[in-house]
């Protein structure tokens, strides 16, 4: 054996690959009426066509995959495309949802770190429009932070920030929570009295 060689058993590896690949229902939707063969007046086909309504590789081909990758794919899903509560779902239940992220970040700084109801449904919303799907969510999110400039806010004065569902189309809307000024008594030694 040489040094470079390295021996890796792959008879129980699985290999998943995933991606959004928009839009490409209508070339699937386009080859079902081709296959469909719709014909007006008479037919001497008395046999039914079955055809496969599902996205195939051929559809992936069509769509700009090589089709050598697509030989080696055995088992295509289709997973049902995201909405406004999928989305949300995500960012409430996820440890690793770009809001929590986000939060653990915020947090490490010395911030506490609210998030309203309203600030996901706008923030899922926004994301939604942006048909990334929930790779969406972190863009709008990177968004908010950079305009309201979170790397200029003071987290000894400011204790916490809140994010309401206005912060998404105006930086101006988030809440700062300031630290209340810590009265600190000095303690009186008793030799010195």
């Amino acid at each position: 054996m040489e040094p470079n060689n390295i021996i890796f058993d792959t008879s129980r590896l699985t290999v998943i690959c995933s991606g959004a690949f928009e839009n490409i229902e209508m070339i699937r939707d386009e080859r079902v009426r081709k296959a469909s063969g719709k014909t007006i007046g008479f037919s001497d086909n008395k046999e039914e066509k079955i055809i496969d309504r599902r996205v195939i590789d051929q559809d992936y081909i069509e769509f700009g995959m090589m089709h050598q990758f697509m030989a080696r794919l055995s088992v295509i899903v289709e997973l049902n495309k995201n909405t406004k509560e999928s989305l949300k779902n995500i960012m409430l239940n996820s440890s690793a949802s770009a809001t929590e992220i986000a939060k653990y970040k915020l947090e490490d700084r010395g911030f506490e770190i609210e998030y309203t109801p309203d600030f996901y449904d706008e923030l899922a919303s926004h994301a939604l429009n942006l048909g990334n799907g929930v790779r969406g969510i972190k863009k709008v999110l990177q968004n908010v932070l950079t305009s309201i400039h979170i790397e200029s806010i003071d987290p000894e004065k400011v204790e916490k920030i809140v994010f309401n569902g206005k912060v998404i189309n105006n930086a101006n809307e988030i809440i700062l929570i300031p630290r209340e000024k810590q009265n600190v008594k000095k303690k009186v030694n008793s030799k010195n009295k």
